[in-house]
């Protein structure tokens, strides 16, 4: 950079730091000296990185959560998303309200019962309903499999382990005419993708829907 260049950002600069409480200052000293220190290509890398992926809050008890925001202003369109055909029967109404979701504190639940395997994804949604759960549409779903850098679907799998969940509070009807849900699952490598799952299919432990609360 010239010595021009830096000129023109010093008045950007100072502007920028008039806003910053005295508090932060010495943080920002801090940030300064090490970006313009011997390991400073290393420290600005860093710093770029964290600023790119967003930020993610530590609770006072230690645990993480990551806020998605939802824009319900553009509702999901399954014949944009998925394709021809595709069309919407029914909605969790309480789900749609939402506009942000803090996936620190969702559930994943399979609804399976003490010594059971396997149960279908319509009996599923009955006992997600008679449980009083508030079940995630499918647009979380897409805005989750939209969002720049997956970060929040990396969270949920380096933080507890997801790798497949669907979104039972929206349920859709096939070309064919058969109810379905969207799902969420991640590959062998690493990728996010997405599906959509017949409700007469059996569920296991391994397929949990994304509860958002309960009523």
């Amino acid at each position: 950079m010239s010595t021009t260049d830096k000129k023109d950002m010093l008045g950007p600069i100072i502007r920028a730091l008039v806003g910053v409480p005295e508090k932060d200052l010495g943080i920002l000293l801090d940030i300064t000296n090490k970006i313009g220190g011997k390991d400073g290509e290393q420290w600005r890398a860093r710093f770029a990185e964290d600023l790119r992926k967003g930020i993610m809050a530590v609770k006072t008890d230690g645990t993480h959560h990551l806020k998605l925001f939802i824009d319900r202003t553009v509702p999901f369109n399954p014949v944009k998303f998925i394709g021809s055909g595709w069309s919407i029967i029914e909605e969790d109404k309480s789900s749609l309200a939402l506009t942000e979701i803090d996936f620190g504190k969702v559930s994943f639940e399979t609804c399976l019962k003490f010594g059971e395997k396997y149960i279908t994804g319509e009996e599923k949604l009955l006992r997600h309903a008679k449980a009083g759960h508030i079940l995630a549409d499918a647009k979380i779903g897409q805005t989750l499999f939209e969002e720049e850098g997956q970060k929040t679907l990396e969270y949920l799998y380096k933080e507890k382990g997801i790798t497949w969940f669907e979104l039972q509070g929206t349920v859709l009807r096939h070309p064919d005419g058969d109810r379905y849900a969207l799902y969420l699952c991640r590959d062998d490598d690493g990728r996010w993708g997405w599906g959509c799952g017949w409700l007469g299919s059996y569920r296991g432990s391994a397929n949990p829907s994304v509860v958002l609360a309960s009523t």
